[in-house]
């Protein structure tokens, strides 16, 4: 029987525990305790230069509790995208042998997708059981073999973590996408738990878009594992949870774990008083809450404005309407409505009356806090009502934030990855005090100042000035209609009629080069000072960022927090082991490696384990990448460049001297750069030169270098300014060489989701972009902020941030603030060793 004769078709029903259960399913996970314990995997490379596929053998175990599930199939299979959800089977379906054990040997595909592995029936000790199933993912295969073993352990809290992350790309026991989105989701995945021990990611967790508490998925998983052991508890579970419903009967531990969101709250909380040890949901005898609204406009009250209250649903990627009202004479209005862990809430208002007249042009926007996935916001647990206030700067850090998941007065959750989702939502509440309505105590930003005034005149009299600025934003193709389309307008920078705009307010205001809004933030921990290299800055899948302070030697780690009352990013640092100035790169497993003078190092992505060091770098590093496509590390050392596998092992050694930039594309081809010699050179995946491009290809002194999705290689150039594009063959791109908007000393570029480039200007102490057709989108003195000072590096995150290092203006050798562009960017996958860009 194959694997698609197994996957019979039913109606769909995307609900929360698809994949939530207590069978233990142990990929490549050796237990040093056991002699049953399963070998781990091997993946044998050919020669690094062979032309052929590379087999990948992967040994695993599956397991319910400590008791090894025998003769289960087990069957090896590859996502498709959305359009042909039938999956592909690598290898002929498996029996699991008396000690649960599995083996499959298979060539890796070649098209990028999910690996995942779905297991049904077995015997756990009561008989053969065909209402056993389970699903997990393995591997993210990209069309490359790893040089070294992947090792996955995969247990319940690891299957209920994939079901929170997958949902929207999972049907029955399939998993289905684009390769880039489910990429995506793998990263996020890795970050909320630790594949080697299973053990949740505290803190990833409580980061992210998980769509259930630790102790609701606990609870489930509890009651389906006792089908394992016990055959005859799954009927009572199966109609436990379809009791006074329209529901079939569920056949089996996936089908009822599918449905399990939408089944009633009082059948589920039977099924987990009678299975399960303990539940993290609200049942329906859950106390309402309260939200005490008040909606305001440049300070005075909006009578008659009409409020709803939406719950995005994280489980279904749906939202709906939960409470509705009308504000009284004072703009307030109170709203009761049932707490769900799996929600997102947003306020909007729309109109108001005053002396009878009717004010269309007013729809305002503000977010509820959220502290974790487990609960639906931040009201402590013994207060049932809490004050909240709608008005200009609410709206504005909401649009701001969430610009790219903004449509209409709905927020859609799609475009983001759910770390940059759920990163973007809690930025928008640290800069604007729900409670109070007014800018966090912490941040100061005269743009806010300047869009909120703006918004303002939509309540003010005579009425033109707000017409003449929805007519200002307006563009040919969408006409503003009310406040939030303004406020969405003027985050997006109109690049068009500026000191008109600006012109519309009365008195003296603020100066502003531009809309966008620029926060910033201490760079490094309170009371210290240290020198940052340019290339010692990164982002993890979580969205935290991590960099290197070489003097004194410090790992710096700059995190969104979510925890109410806290700012906006948790900065921490530790001592590392090193000896000086270094660089730093994060793997797809989060993974740190650091190049230093005379070693690699690699840190855990929780630090729970000791530092590793590998010899190798002789001199101190210029420059280092790693490459999406094969994992290897590449750092210039000065006079050479040197190649480590992703377990630190040194493979090679090419003489290339003076490399002071490096970036990889998607076919593994390494690009690296010299600039004293205004060259550009070429490896392939093998470590052989494929070309030389230099000044003709209108390469001039380069210092920075990215590459976009096209392959399309971008090199920042000194002596004249400006960005050079080649084509994978090394000839210029149309257009190159890219000017203006403000370019002055390119010192880094980022790409972000839509092939737009952010150019950080160290001399010009501003920020340039580019559209993917080369039109440049910058003013003529670039993007400026109060914090930019000598900027030399800079990163985008996947809410679409963009993130940049300064200088210290007190010692200019020194790191100084982050700037954060809000918003401004296509989101970005991160770490970047999970895309070439």
């Amino acid at each position: 029987m194959t694997t698609p004769d197994l996957l019979q078709k039913r109606p769909h029903r995307p609900f929360l525990f698809l994949m939530i259960l207590q069978t233990v399913l142990f990929v490549l996970a050796p237990n040093p305790k056991s002699s049953a314990s399963p070998p781990p995997v091997r993946i044998h490379p050919s020669p690094v230069k062979t032309p052929h596929p590379l087999e990948v053998s992967i040994e695993g175990q599956v397991l319910s509790g400590s008791h090894p599930i025998k003769g289960a199939k087990v069957f090896l299979t590859k996502s498709r995208r959305k359009a042909d959800r039938t999956p592909i089977t690598l290898s002929k379906p498996q029996t699991t042998d008396s000690h649960g054990r599995f083996s499959f040997h298979f060539l890796p595909p070649a098209d990028p997708g999910l690996v995942y592995i779905v297991v049904r029936g077995g015997d756990g000790g009561g008989g053969q059981n065909r209402s056993l199933s389970m699903i997990a993912p393995v591997w993210m295969a990209n069309g490359a073999i790893p040089r070294t073993p992947v090792i996955r352990t995969v247990n319940s809290r690891i299957v209920s973590t994939a079901v929170a992350t997958f949902l929207p790309t999972l049907e029955l026991d399939r998993i289905f996408g684009d390769p880039k989105r489910l990429s995506s989701l793998f990263a996020q995945y890795r970050g909320e738990i630790d594949l080697q021990s299973g053990q949740f990611e505290t803190g990833g967790f409580e980061s992210s878009l998980s769509l259930a508490s630790q102790t609701t998925l606990s609870g489930w998983a509890h009651a389906a594992s006792l089908c394992a052991s016990h055959p005859e508890t799954c009927q009572g579970l199966f109609q436990e949870a379809v009791s006074g419903t329209n529901e079939v009967l569920p056949q089996n531990t996936l089908d009822l774990l599918e449905g399990a969101g939408g089944f009633p709250d009082r059948n589920q909380d039977r099924i987990l008083e009678r299975f399960g040890h303990h539940s993290g949901k609200n049942s329906p005898n859950t106390p309402t809450r309260s939200l005490s609204v008040r909606v305001s406009l440049s300070g005075e009250p909006l009578p008659r404005s009409r409020i709803t209250l939406t719950a995005i649903d994280l489980l279904e990627n749906t939202q709906k309407t939960i409470a509705t009202g009308m504000t009284d004479h004072k703009g307030k209005v109170t709203l009761h409505y049932r707490p769900e862990p799996h929600r997102r809430l947003y306020l909007t208002a729309w109109g108001a009356i005053r002396k009878g007249l009717s004010n269309p042009a007013i729809r305002l926007m503000a977010l509820l806090p959220s502290r974790q996935p487990g609960k639906a916001h931040s009201l402590p647990p013994d207060k049932r009502s809490v004050s909240v206030v709608i008005n200009e700067l609410t709206t504005l850090a909401a649009v701001n934030s969430l610009r790219q998941a903004i449509t209409g007065d709905r927020i859609d959750p799609a475009p983001l990855s759910s770390t940059g989702f759920q990163n973007a939502w809690t930025l928008a509440t640290k800069i604007v005090q729900t409670g109070s309505g007014k800018l966090s105590p912490s941040l100061s930003s005269d743009t806010l100042s300047v869009e909120s005034a703006l918004i303002g005149l939509c309540d003010k009299q005579p009425a033109s000035s707000c017409r003449k600025l929805f007519s200002l934003l307006s563009t040919q193709n969408h006409r503003v209609k009310d406040t939030l389309e303004a406020s969405l307008s003027l985050s997006g920078h109109p690049t068009s009629h500026q000191q008109e705009i600006l012109a519309l307010l009365p008195g003296t205001t603020p100066e502003l080069s531009d809309f966008l809004l620029k926060l910033d933030f201490p760079g490094i921990p309170s009371g210290q000072s240290c020198r940052i290299p340019q290339g010692s800055m990164a982002i993890d899948s979580r969205g935290s960022l991590w960099e290197i302070c070489s003097g004194p030697r410090k790992l710096i780690h700059l995190s969104p927090d979510p925890r109410p009352g806290k700012p906006f990013l948790r900065i921490s640092s530790e001592t590392f082991p090193g000896k000086g100035a270094a660089l730093l790169t994060i793997d797809p497993r989060g993974n740190l490696w650091i190049a230093e003078k005379g070693r690699l190092m690699e840190r855990t992505p929780d630090g729970s384990l000791p530092w590793k060091s590998f010899p190798g770098i002789s001199h101190s590093p210029m420059a280092m990448v790693q490459n999406p496509a094969t994992h290897t590390i590449w750092v210039s050392e000065g006079n050479a460049l040197v190649i480590f596998d992703d377990q630190g092992k040194r493979l090679h050694r090419i003489a290339e001297a003076g490399i002071n930039a490096l970036a990889a594309d998607d076919g593994g081809n390494i690009w690296a750069s010299r600039r004293n010699q205004s060259l550009v050179v070429e490896f392939d995946p093998d470590w052989n030169i494929k070309g030389r491009f230099k000044r003709t290809a209108g390469i001039s002194h380069p210092a920075a270098m990215a590459i976009d999705s096209n392959g399309t290689v971008w090199i920042g150039n000194h002596d004249p300014d400006s960005i050079t594009g080649l084509s994978d063959d090394g000839n210029p791109v149309t257009g190159s060489p890219l000017s203006g908007g403000g370019l002055d000393d390119p010192a880094a570029i980022s790409i972000d989701g839509e092939n737009t480039l952010w150019v950080v200007n160290s001399h010009g102490n501003s920020l340039s972009a580019y559209s993917q057709d080369q039109t440049p989108l910058s003013p003529e003195g670039g993007f400026r902020g109060e914090g930019i000072f000598r900027p030399f590096d800079i990163q985008t995150d996947g809410s679409g941030n963009l993130w940049i290092r300064n200088h210290s203006r007190e010692n200019p050798v020194q790191g100084g603030s982050i700037t954060l562009f809000v918003g401004v960017a296509s989101p970005q996958t991160t770490p970047l060793s999970l895309s070439p860009r």
